[in-house]
């Protein structure tokens, strides 16, 4: 494991932690989940280094391992949680799923009116 200086860099998580505060991970890595389960804030998830990969593959060993596949970049992450929250300052935890969700089905930020 490597540190950040924040958190261990390769770590596993929930998905509700890393949407409760995803400044804490590195922007330059990969949120990576089961792909065939949808999103929820239980979801086990796994923040690894993107480059950190074999020659013949794009998913870190780790990843592959837990059977997970990419989702997003955690700079992408970043950038939905900070979009939801200036639309809504104190957005609930749900509604920051929800983002992420809208994001990952639409490659665009949700908007709220």
């Amino acid at each position: 494991m490597q540190y950040v200086g924040y958190v261990a860099a390769e770590i596993q998580t929930l998905l509700g932690e890393v949407l409760r505060d995803p400044e804490r991970f590195p922007w330059d890595y990969a949120l990576y989940a089961h792909p065939d389960r949808a999103f929820d804030l239980a979801m086990p998830v796994l923040i690894w280094d993107v480059d950190d990969v074999e020659e013949d593959s794009d998913i870190p060993a780790e990843a592959t391992a837990l059977g997970f596949d990419y989702v997003l970049g955690m700079q992408t992450v970043q950038g939905i949680v900070s979009n939801a929250l200036q639309q809504r300052p104190g957005a609930s935890i749900d509604q920051l799923l929800e983002a992420l969700d809208f994001y990952y089905r639409n490659d665009a930020f949700v908007v709220w009116n």
